[in-house]
């Protein structure tokens, strides 16, 4: 099985995306297998898979993905909740949404909380900067 995921892991390196789609639905990793298919514009068929892994086994991570590929900000925030406030991409997400939306103020306070959770993500320790210029809060 490790080599089996080794294996889907080197096919997206190589581009090979819906091979280690297959492979990732294969060995049960559905959440990369997910991923795999937004990435080879199947974004509808990425959102199905999403939604039957909501309902069926959720996770953080599945209801993040489900809130990038539906545009809808408020799956960001069901992740945050069903983690525990532990899953820092959601929070990551959800200041994104807020900055596409010019929502700076609360784009900043999600990037606080996600770096609450996880300090070493040196691109939200950046767009935290960028967002901070932008209201001129520094």
């Amino acid at each position: 099985l490790e080599m089996q995921r080794e294996m889907a892991e080197k096919y997206m390196e190589i581009g090979m995306v819906m091979s280690s789609s297959k492979l990732y639905e294969k060995l049960d990793m559905f959440e990369e297998c997910v991923e795999c298919l937004a990435m080879s514009q199947r974004k509808d068929e990425a959102m199905k898979k999403a939604l039957e892994m909501i309902e069926k086994n959720p996770t953080a991570k599945i209801i993040c993905i489900y809130g990038e590929l539906s545009a809808d900000h408020t799956y960001f925030k069901k992740a945050w909740k069903f983690s525990k406030k532990k899953f820092a991409r959601a929070k990551r997400m959800e200041a994104r949404y807020w900055l596409i939306k010019n929502e700076p103020q609360k784009a900043i306070k999600a990037f606080k909380k996600a770096l609450g959770v996880n300090n070493f993500h040196a691109s939200t320790w950046f767009t935290l900067g960028c967002t901070y210029l932008k209201v001129k809060d520094f």
